[in-house]
């Protein structure tokens, strides 16, 4: 049985939330339609902000998580000592070399696992950044949630992709993505701590 986590407010939060309701039913001299309740609710609880923040501050961590990658894989191809390869440049090109250095070379045998957890975590958040960074929140649904449409392109195809996100999935995804960032710069935390002898 899973849970969803409930949105608890402050009494402040609350407070604000029921002002302003009265506030607009008044203005209006009618009761509030759901949409209404919701856009009064986001102005109130400065929803949008708090939207822009968590997105923000998924980028950051992101660009933290691609980072490391590239380090990542510019060491992964010295260590191969193969002048032809080149540090990869879309991140499903830096996913894949990655998984194929664990794969390809004998000496990382021991690394397997981790570096198979470590992909499947990158292709997990991808989506979600993804999806934050360029998509279009196109409407508020509830309190903190949102339906964001993004552009597929296949070929000379635009199809447009549709996914509904709650504040807590965007903020969950930043703290996976920190601790990603961590989990990748782990051997060279190890590599640069440990006396020379």
């Amino acid at each position: 049985m899973t849970t969803t986590p409930r949105h608890t407010m402050t009494l402040r939060q609350k407070i604000k939330l029921r002002w302003a309701f009265i506030k607009k039913t008044f203005q209006l001299k009618r009761p509030l339609t759901e949409t209404e309740m919701l856009q009064e609710g986001a102005v109130a609880l400065d929803q949008t902000k708090i939207l822009h923040q968590t997105i923000g501050a998924l980028t950051v961590n992101w660009a933290g998580v691609e980072t490391a990658l590239d380090y990542f894989n510019g060491v992964l191809i010295l260590h191969q000592n193969n002048p032809k390869l080149k540090l990869p440049q879309s991140l499903k090109s830096k996913i894949g070399f990655f998984q194929n250095s664990f794969d390809r070379m004998p000496e990382l045998a021991p690394f397997r696992e981790r570096a198979s957890n470590i992909v499947s975590a990158l292709n997990r958040l991808k989506t979600i950044r993804h999806d934050a960074v360029h998509g279009v929140a196109l409407e508020r649904m509830s309190l903190g949630t949102h339906k964001v449409m993004r552009l597929n392109y296949e070929g000379n195809d635009i199809t447009q992709l549709h996914t509904t996100y709650r504040l807590p999935d965007i903020a969950n995804a930043i703290h996976e993505a920190m601790a990603l960032q961590e989990e990748l710069k782990k051997p060279f935390h190890r590599r640069i701590s440990r006396p020379c002898s």
